[in-house]
């Protein structure tokens, strides 16, 4: 079993989120000048969101996401966006891709 799966099958609390997101958060607080001249987040900060899994935080857990709500959420955007307010708001909008996607009918 990989890594990656092992860490799928629990379901993280908002406290261990916030500790990802707080590595995430100062991951892009050293890359902030660079992300506003290049006027995008660079592709290590989103693939570094995605190893943390935080675009699993409002999936639901039918289709393998975390099932948390926009409570959790804002805390976790409110985090990265601590570091970085460009990388907060694209973290925000690719993550709240997974809810929408999963309010379509089947």
């Amino acid at each position: 079993m990989s890594t990656a799966v092992a860490r799928s099958a629990a379901r993280p609390e908002l406290p261990e989120l916030l500790a990802r997101a707080g590595k995430i958060a100062e991951l892009v607080r050293s890359r902030a000048q660079r992300t506003e001249s290049d006027r995008r987040v660079a592709e290590e900060a989103i693939a570094a969101m995605r190893q943390a899994e935080l675009f699993k935080v409002l999936q639901p857990q039918a289709h393998g996401g975390f099932e948390h709500g926009f409570d959790v959420f804002t805390h976790i955007v409110a985090a990265i966006a601590g570091g970085c307010g460009s990388s907060g708001w694209v973290y925000g909008l690719l993550a709240s891709h997974q809810w929408l996607t999963a309010c379509f009918p089947r």
